[in-house]
């Protein structure tokens, strides 16, 4: 779910699309504009996208309420957005249509013997242009009923030069981003670690990477249900901000009291055959405002400064930010999370990769010989992807 503290920008967006719809509509397609039933329907929109953001701002203290409040407004600007961006492209192919099936832009006068072909194919132009937002509206709602589809498995490999023999082919099952309680419950864990629950598809590893459960009587049948798919190296597990949001004076013990070892900037080695594979784990940084960077710098810094240098070197950490500082200090692979990758995706890649360039929103990555994987999560911010399903990522160690 999108912290309230997104609020204000949530609000920025609704009222440019507003803006943008109304001179569309007016510029573009007067003819739209000038429809009642239009103008009642818009307004109905708007009115009920700031009821959901009145209800998104009652916060963590009505989280029910401030998280379905959360889910129309973002979800509905999405929509809104996509309907918007969808009228220039409208007002061309009523353009199109008019010249083509209209030539001298308005009914024929006494050279048409059928008056009534004029209008069937006025209506046809209608037509055609209503045609165009409502396929961008559909996609939109594609989105949302296909944001809970069957959670993807993909097998991701990741080639490592000098891997040792013993660590090839070597597997770990990351789970990130769960949020049980919202959008996913611990059936939905069982669930997909069913799957996994044969010999010969056993992960070797398996790691939580922070936002397990905002439903904090969630977390430890989630941390059992890892435990209990006995993974032949164990599981372990790093803190992400939603533990924090919901109070690591509560989140914490939880862990303390379950068999995974929360790693929290430290690490701990682990014999595989005649290798040893180093996996360490780094606080969050909490703060949505301050540079996360720095505090992730300091961070990793502390996790990797026992840490073996002859070893595999595996580092999870929730954010994603977290690789810079990780690639410096000569980690082979990072796991992270956080992202949801945007929730919407185009081939692979997040569609806001060309935003930022450098923020390693979902999918794998490189810095010299250093990996990251950054997975679209388990769970949801709010019930909409397009192109951005959700995943439990199995990576394959290759040399």
């Amino acid at each position: 779910m999108l912290s309230p503290v997104q609020l204000p920008m949530s609000l920025r967006v609704l009222g440019l699309e507003t803006l943008l719809g109304a001179v569309f509509l007016r510029v573009l397609l007067p003819a739209a504009w000038k429809d009642r039933r239009i103008r009642r329907a818009s307004v109905v929109v708007v009115g009920l996208l700031l009821l959901g953001h009145a209800a998104w701002s009652a916060g963590l203290r009505y989280y029910t309420i401030c998280y379905w409040g959360s889910t129309v407004a973002t979800v509905g600007v999405l929509l809104l957005g996509l309907v918007v961006a969808s009228l220039p492209i409208a007002a061309l192919v009523r353009l199109a249509a008019t010249r083509l099936l209209l030539p001298s832009g308005k009914s024929p006068r006494g050279s048409d013997p059928a008056p009534k072909a004029a209008l069937t194919r006025r209506a046809l132009v209608q037509g055609v242009t209503a045609l165009v937002p409502v396929a961008a509206l559909a996609t939109g709602i594609d989105g949302f009923l296909r944001a809970d589809d069957r959670i993807e498995t993909p097998r991701i490999p990741l080639r490592f030069t000098g891997l040792a023999p013993a660590l090839d082919g070597f597997t770990i099952l990351q789970l990130s981003d769960l949020h049980l309680g919202i959008s996913k419950n611990i059936g939905d864990l069982e669930e997909l670690l069913s799957r996994f629950d044969r010999a010969d598809r056993r992960p070797d590893l398996v790691v939580f990477t922070g936002d397990v459960a905002d439903d904090l009587r969630q977390l430890p049948d989630a941390l059992r249900a890892g435990w209990a798919l006995r993974p032949k190296h164990g599981v372990f597990a790093c803190l992400g901000n939603h533990e924090y949001l919901h109070d690591i004076k509560l989140s914490r013990p939880l862990y303390d009291r379950s068999h995974v070892p929360l790693l929290v900037d430290e690490g701990a080695t682990i014999q595989v055959g005649g290798a040893r594979l180093w996996v360490g784990g780094v606080d969050d940084p909490v703060s949505l405002k301050a540079d996360v960077g720095h505090r992730l710098r300091a961070n990793v810094d502390r996790a990797v400064a026992r840490a073996p240098s002859d070893v595999f070197r595996l580092l999870l950490s929730h954010r994603p930010e977290g690789f810079d500082p990780a690639a410096r200090a000569g980690i082979h692979l990072t796991l992270s999370g956080h992202t949801h990758g945007g929730q919407i995706g185009f081939n692979g890649k997040s569609a806001f990769q060309p935003l930022y360039p450098d923020g390693y929103l979902w999918g794998s990555y490189a810095r010299g010989s250093s990996r990251l994987y950054t997975t679209s999560g388990f769970g949801h911010w709010f019930p909409f992807r397009v192109g951005c399903p959700t995943e439990a990522p199995l990576l394959v160690l290759r040399s």
